[in-house]
């Protein structure tokens, strides 16, 4: 029956599908033990769960798709890297493909081929025969779905550049190229209505002028003729800027210009808005935007909430002994934020070192009442369920300094108590559904 809760995990078999009791549903085998599995992302409408798995004797992953109530598990395609359209009619992936080519002997040079699987047909197509990987951009699809955005391979007769594909007709541009050997340009993300998308361009300056090179964001909009590039706001000398984390309603970008600190653009009227002042490069799943899109948390040594434009910055929790903290989530209801927090313990070593060993604590702060408690004092969060009557979470049981230990996988009800253990093995990202 529709509107049963699933949750996905992974063990020594492949990707295990079960309820919340832990009632199997579907356990999903794998070939080569372990190779590429961790790799597994719901469709939006929770329909089907597509995971890269490893096939016969293949050096690369292949892409296979199957049913929330754990029915028709097939194969799509040699490939990987997942990612859906909004509207849950097609996924598209990567393929690697590999060439010699001649130059002082001869060398082996690796393709990444961009495929579109459409669900409705069971059936696939070639995007892009060179996609670029090599600046860690992934292809973007507009929020209508109609249009994919994605890198082209470069070299010294190719400069850098995106192209973009229709997904009605298969019509190709490229939209965005070099201006310089030192421009990289990187598209960040689309407006909410599919109407232009916002560029990350460097600038090439003197050095008298500023000592290094400069970077804008560009509003590119893709039904204008040209496309003319309009500037929006320009970051600093030597600054990075990186797209953090767009908010459910893709009306509000969180991102991090280098030592500018966390600011915020509206995607709408293209304001920007600075949250927090710091140096944020380098952090990773750091922020959470809350259900309705109207908050932000984020932490550095602390965790912290903003409302999205900007005002209302207050201080939640400020943890003892904390390395890091990452793996921030709002629970649906707006009840709960969760954390992890490196809890940090110093031990000085024989020749007068000091070495720093670390446990991941994870944490949840209930809202209402300003409190919080442990969830698992050394493991990692998984995420509540689509309802909210649930959460996962992964707890280390051996304490060998090599990570990953072995771990027992559990669900709780979705204030964190209750935890009933599912099985041993680890957790993979997109953990939760319906059927």
């Amino acid at each position: 029956m529709w509107g049963t809760e699933i949750f996905v995990y992974q063990n020594d078999e492949g990707i295990r599908m079960v309820e919340p009791d832990g009632a199997e549903v579907r356990q999903l085998k794998h070939r080569d033990r372990q190779r590429f599995f961790a790799h597994g992302k719901w469709s939006p409408d929770g329909r089907h769960f597509a995971y890269a798995s490893s096939e016969h004797d293949s050096n690369y992953p292949s892409v296979r798709l199957v049913q929330s109530d754990g029915q028709n598990d097939r194969l799509v395609a040699e490939g990987d890297f997942i990612e859906w359209s909004l509207r849950s009619d097609f996924l598209v992936y990567s393929t690697h493909e590999s060439e010699l080519v001649k130059g002082g002997g001869y060398q082996g040079r690796e393709f990444v081929t961009l495929n579109l699987f459409d669900i409705r047909q069971s059936k696939s197509m070639k995007v892009a025969d060179q996609m670029s990987t090599s600046w860690g951009k992934r292809p973007l699809i507009s929020p209508d779905s109609n249009y994919l955005l994605y890198p082209l391979y470069s070299d010294s007769s190719n400069p850098r550049r995106w192209e973009s594909y229709s997904v009605k007709d298969g019509e190709k541009s490229i939209i965005v190229q070099s201006l310089s050997p030192r421009d990289s340009p990187a598209v960040l993300c689309w407006l909410s209505d599919s109407s232009g998308f916002l560029v990350n361009r460097g600038l090439e300056l003197k050095r008298s002028e500023s000592g290094g090179q400069q970077s804008e964001i560009l509003l590119v909009q893709r039904l204008q003729a040209g496309r003319q590039e309009e500037p929006i706001l320009a970051t600093g000398w030597l600054d990075r800027t990186e797209l953090v984390s767009l908010n459910p309603q893709h009306k509000k970008a969180a991102y991090v210009a280098g030592k500018k600190g966390l600011r915020i653009l509206d995607l709408e009227t293209l304001s920007d808005t600075k949250v927090a002042d710091g140096d944020f490069c380098f952090l990773r799943n750091f922020v959470a935007w809350s259900p309705d899109g109207k908050e932000l948390a984020f932490a550095t040594d602390h965790v912290s909430i903003a409302c999205a434009n900007g005002s209302g910055l207050r201080t939640i929790v400020t943890p003892e002994n904390c390395g890091r903290i990452d793996q921030i989530e709002w629970s649906p209801d707006r009840r709960f934020i969760a954390y992890r927090v490196m809890i940090v313990s110093v031990e000085h070593s024989k020749n007068g070192w000091v070495e720093k060993e670390q446990r991941a604590e994870v944490r949840l702060f209930s809202l209402a009442e300003g409190k919080e408690h442990v969830l698992v004092d050394d493991g990692s969060f998984g995420g509540w369920s689509k309802t909210g009557k649930h959460l996962c979470y992964q707890k280390r049981s051996g304490y060998e300094k090599r990570w990953p230990s072995v771990s027992g996988v559990y669900v709780a009800d979705g204030s964190g108590h209750k935890s009933v253990l599912i099985g041993e093995g680890c957790l993979v990202g997109d953990s939760w559904s319906l059927k």
